[in-house]
């Protein structure tokens, strides 16, 4: 209720807590949703954010850790800061507010969904995964030219 009455009454109607359900389910949320939210802390990735930018939904995000990395583009979503009392969860429900009234805007742009798509896209397996594999690679040679373990 605190949160919802922090949007704008014009956009009130566009929220929606839809609460949890199977994890099949999730493309299909992701796709409907005009916005989806991650406002944790200290978010080592974010594959919720991953997932959600892949369906064309932007995403709201708390800028801290791999947030601000995966949502850097502001076409596709949009940080706001946790409050300076943030210590296991952001406190900042007014900047959450005004991200979520800027998201759900994005939201309308129709350009957005293949932004979101695009920028999703940087981080899927198919061009990590190559990198990863380069890492593995070095660690180990420069382990087994040390005389390490492998």
């Amino acid at each position: 209720d605190e949160l919802l009455s922090q949007v704008e009454p014009a956009y009130r109607a566009d929220v929606i807590f839809a609460g949890t359900g199977k994890l099949d389910d999730l493309p299909r949320w992701y796709g409907q949703a005009t916005t989806s939210v991650l406002p944790s802390l200290w978010e080592p990735f974010g594959l919720v954010v991953i997932e959600s930018l892949a369906t064309g939904t932007p995403v709201v995000g708390t800028r801290s850790g791999a947030l601000e990395t995966l949502l850097a583009d502001p076409a596709v979503g949009r940080l706001f800061d946790p409050g300076e009392d943030a210590q296991a969860e952001a406190t900042n429900a007014a900047g959450l507010a005004q991200a979520l009234d800027e998201a759900i805007d994005l939201s309308r742009d129709p350009q957005t969904a293949d932004r979101c798509r695009r920028n999703a896209e940087q981080f899927s397996w198919e061009v990590v995964g190559p990198e990863f594999e380069r890492i593995y690679q070095r660690v180990t040679h420069d382990q087994s030219s040390k005389g390490g373990n492998r």
